[in-house]
């Protein structure tokens, strides 16, 4: 993924923590996150059910499969419910941007990541964030961060679940959930939900080669 760095002047408090780096919330901007509000559109366009799902061979009726995980996740413990969905999501392709669509950055629906069976990274954190929206999950409590990865020296991003005080760390580069406070090789920049984001503080520039 292609990332541009933002640069954001506030005087208020730090309403968000992970990573060990506090964060500010502001109001959705569709105008910062314009690839973000194009997910969200698009996804508010299709509805529940998704695109229609009826020539043979329609890459749409890939979503359904989707939805079934979704029904059989219901069926678990919640503590069990976002393994069980990371690790499903998890199985398809991961596919960049240029080899699927001819360009740097482009940001798939969940729809669109299951009909093609693989995206880039986004594109599982997208896809976990509706799944588990439908799984019932307060979308108030999960984001899409976005991250330098240290070890992989790569801008990426990953789903970030808050519940029971902790903030669950679901990334397509790890085979299990993980809690953020055991990370030590993500540097947050920002987070993103419907209704808000958050610009990360005190966080050092990766270095690149």
């Amino acid at each position: 993924m292609v990332l541009a760095l933002l640069f954001v002047s506030s005087t208020a408090g730090a309403d968000l923590r992970i990573f060990g780096y506090p964060a500010q919330e502001h109001a959705a901007n569709a105008k910062l996150f314009p690839k973000w509000e194009g997910v969200q559109s698009r996804t508010l366009a299709a509805g529940a059910d998704g695109p229609p799902c009826t020539p043979v061979g329609n890459l749409d009726c890939q979503f359904q499969k989707l939805k079934a995980v979704v029904a059989r996740a219901s069926q678990l413990p919640e503590d069990k419910r976002l393994e069980f969905v990371h690790k499903f999501v998890n199985r398809l392709t991961y596919i960049s941007d240029n080899e699927l669509y001819g360009m740097s950055d482009y940001w798939a629906t969940q729809f669109q990541f299951y009909g093609n069976t693989g995206g880039d990274c986004e594109d599982y954190s997208i896809t976990k964030f509706y799944a588990l929206k439908l799984l019932g999950y307060d979308p108030e409590r999960m984001r899409v961060v976005i991250v330098h990865d240290t070890n992989l020296n790569l801008d990426h991003a990953i789903l970030v679940v808050e519940r029971d005080g902790k903030h669950w760390v679901l990334d397509n580069n790890l085979d299990t959930v993980i809690d953020s406070a055991r990370l030590y090789h993500l540097l947050p920049y920002f987070a993103l939900n419907e209704t808000h984001w958050w610009a990360f503080t005190g966080v050092p520039l990766p270095k690149r080669n």
